[in-house]
């Protein structure tokens, strides 16, 4: 993957979020350090090495001082991550990702029992604010996913192979999957906004099915 982005764009906005009360219930800051390396306004965003060869040797045509440049004195990205870490110390992996461990004294927390996975994980969603919930309610991960599962209608098209189907058919899993492979069937969610059976559901609530 091979873009460009632009730091102060960047920053501007994680200046935003740090200041939201999620962030700063975690504890999370900005570092100025970053916009002093970047502080051009454009940036190219390099993922694979290919696309880095590429820019490397677009940069160099025309340029006689560059001969001598050398990749090994590039600075590493998250030098000695793996130290704490319980994976394998793949060369490829750690020049392309950056790797978070646990502070000191405590254990990682699985994505299924975080309470602010989706709120943390999404800022373009949420713009750094934590969903609201019930009081005394304890809502995990898993009881949203299992929530969003329960609320998918599969809904049969008018095809010869639908006309009859029965009850004991449709409680057959690989029946349904069946049907939806073949695109006889489709699923969609009752509760998102933008779904058709949403707005039928809302459209019923007002009395005007």
């Amino acid at each position: 993957m091979y873009e460009t982005i632009r730091p102060k764009v960047v920053h501007t906005a994680v200046k935003y979020l740090v200041e939201q009360e999620l962030y700063k219930d975690e504890g999370i800051v900005i570092s100025n350090d970053w916009l002093n390396q970047h502080f051009s306004e454009r940036e190219n965003f390099i993922v694979n090495d290919e696309d880095k060869k590429i820019n490397e040797n677009e940069n160099t045509k025309g340029s006689d001082g560059d001969d001598n440049w050398n990749e090994c004195d590039d600075e590493p990205i998250n030098p000695g991550a793996t130290e704490t870490l319980l994976n394998d110390e793949i060369a490829d992996q750690n020049d392309t990702s950056i790797k978070f461990a646990p502070a000191k004294n405590n254990r990682p927390i699985s994505i299924l029992m975080g309470l602010k996975v989706d709120e943390l994980t999404f800022p373009k969603i949420y713009c750094g604010k934590q969903r609201k919930i019930k009081e005394n309610t304890k809502l995990t991960y898993a009881k949203i996913a299992k929530k969003f599962c329960d609320a998918i209608s599969i809904n049969l098209r008018k095809t010869k192979s639908t006309n009859n189907v029965t009850v004991a058919q449709m409680l057959n899993r690989d029946y349904v999957n069946g049907l939806r492979h073949n695109n006889d069937a489709f699923a969609f969610l009752r509760c998102d906004r933008s779904s058709p059976a949403f707005w039928k559901l809302k459209k019923r609530s007002y009395g005007n099915d």
